[in-house]
């Protein structure tokens, strides 16, 4: 934490990232990371998961987490992707500022849903009182690249939706290329079309 005159950086300490990459880097090279090792780095790398850093690690701590209970400290696939993407991002020297005052901005609330059976995305936007709406049938180029998932892809498709939204308004309404927030509510059933 490095306060300054207009706020407060946040950062993780260079020389215990690069031990931590160092550590990282060596179970990449062995492929094994014991469940001890695993716990104490899933606890170091903790910080990525809060609030304050938009919980960008929370995905990738998760093997992390996973491997504790490793009886071989094997590294598996998804732990090794894991661990590649923690490289990366221990180099990236992330911080994050925040300033001593802050100015109210208005938010966009982007409402999106999605069905499997026929495949297709909707997004309502409502940005400055105004109600947008846009809906598209996923490409079949795309519907091949998804993960074979047990969900017949409902998660991926809302996930499209929530990438279809900005690519689409930001053609459509200027306001929204200046926004910083955005606010997804995930509607798992259909939206009324007002």
């Amino acid at each position: 934490m490095s306060p300054h005159r207009h706020g407060v950086s946040f950062a993780v300490c260079p020389e215990k990232a690069a031990k931590w990459l160092s550590e990282i880097q060596k179970a990449i090279a062995a492929k094994r990371l014991d469940c001890g090792g695993a716990q104490k780095l899933a606890g170091r790398l903790t910080w990525s998961t809060q609030f304050l850093f938009h919980k960008l690690g929370r995905a990738m701590i998760k093997p992390v987490y996973a491997q504790k209970g490793s009886a071989t400290g094997s590294v598996g696939p998804r732990l090794l992707e894991a661990l590649k993407w923690w490289c990366n991002v221990l180099q990236l020297n992330l911080s994050e500022d925040r300033p001593w005052h802050t100015v109210a901005e208005r938010v966009c609330r982007l409402f999106v849903d999605a069905a499997s059976t026929p495949a297709y995305c909707a997004v309502v936007a409502f940005i400055d009182g105004r109600r947008f709406y846009t809906a598209v049938a996923p490409s079949d180029q795309l519907l091949r690249q998804l993960a074979v998932r047990a969900d017949k892809q409902i998660t991926s498709l809302v996930r499209t939706a929530c990438a279809l939204a900005p690519a689409h308004f930001l053609v459509c309404c200027d306001r929204l290329a200046c926004r910083r927030s955005l606010r997804f509510c995930l509607q798992w059933t259909p939206l009324p079309i007002c």
